[in-house]
């Protein structure tokens, strides 16, 4: 099963508002797919949905496909 959320994130400061999709998925034993971010990232060791940046034009699902 897959859910996409969308979320807006703005820091409060500043002119900057990004939004951003978050894919849900679980398997039939009812878990769910998740992420644990690595020690040399922001916000090291915490656990994510897999997800990106929505980009004007793109739709959620190709936001998240990592397109570097």
């Amino acid at each position: 099963m897959l859910s996409l959320q969308l979320f807006i994130y703005k820091e409060y400061g500043n002119e900057k508002t990004v939004k951003v999709v978050a894919a849900v998925l679980e398997n039939d034993n009812n878990e769910f797919f998740c992420a644990l971010r690595s020690s040399q990232m922001a916000i090291p060791n915490m656990w994510e949905f897999p997800g990106g940046k929505v980009e004007h034009g793109v739709d959620l699902y190709n936001c998240l496909s990592k397109r570097d």
